[in-house]
């Protein structure tokens, strides 16, 4: 039986052609939720009950409904990408996610973030939510992620921002073919603990991960429809 098996609704899932985007919306739909995707291109197979093709660069349209809960997950992820596009497609984008949000008085917001704002230019072990961000971003995707956070905190203080880490699993198209290229060249290095144990902590896309997802998502619809503050405002999938 659905987790929702009596209260099925609705979510709005943007990012709904990307790899965690569409994997979430999949397994969303699989426990109850109703999912519309947005997103540039079409979404993932069987990731969305109904699609909106829009660009979130753009605000959107006046006609978008209101969903209990938004789990905004779009984001540019292309390593090298131009600042104006991390700008264009991270900052922006999650602007206009915001302006809805607020404009139809949406009960959850939930932002897909990424342990990238962490980062230093080092090896680092035991990263955890409750760390402060380094001086500097360790890149521009970092610093348009960190930006994109506090405008969500500051706009939507009751938000959940959840940072995955390390995610592959079908449909990748980034953290697997980048590692098994290195792998091919050479170039991929054994990172060692300090307690001499190899790391390892990614995550494949399964029940164990959208499982977390997914409870998660639950507390914000019952938040939304008891108009209760949610007590979680931040958490971590690291």
């Amino acid at each position: 039986m659905s987790v929702l098996a009596t209260e099925a609704r609705p979510v709005l899932v943007t990012g709904a052609s990307g790899f965690l985007g569409g994997a979430l919306g999949r397994s969303l739909r699989s426990v109850g939720y109703v999912v519309t995707g947005v997103s540039r291109r079409g979404a993932r197979s069987g990731a969305t009950d109904q699609h909106r093709q829009h660009d979130l660069s753009l605000p959107l349209p006046r006609d978008v409904s209101r969903y209990d809960v938004v789990v905004h997950a779009a984001a540019l992820t292309s390593p090298g990408a131009r600042p104006a596009d991390y700008k264009t497609h991270i900052i922006d984008g999650t602007q206009h996610v915001l302006d809805y949000a607020e404009r139809t008085k949406v009960g959850c917001f939930v932002l897909i973030s990424t342990t990238a704002v962490f980062y230093v230019l080092d090896n680092q072990f035991g990263i955890t939510k409750e760390m402060d961000f380094p001086f500097e971003p360790v890149n521009e995707y970092a610093a348009a992620k960190r930006q994109a956070e506090k405008m969500v905190l500051e706009r939507w203080p009751d938000c959940l921002i959840i940072w995955p880490r390390a995610i592959y699993g079908p449909g990748d198209t980034v953290l697997f073919p980048r590692t098994l290229n290195a792998a091919r060249k050479g170039v991929l290095p054994q990172i060692v603990r300090p307690d001499g144990a190899t790391a390892r902590r990614i995550w494949f896309t399964s029940a164990t991960l959208f499982g977390r997802l997914n409870a998660l998502c639950v507390l914000g619809f019952r938040a939304a429809l008891t108009s209760r503050t949610l007590a979680l405002k931040t958490h971590t999938l690291c």
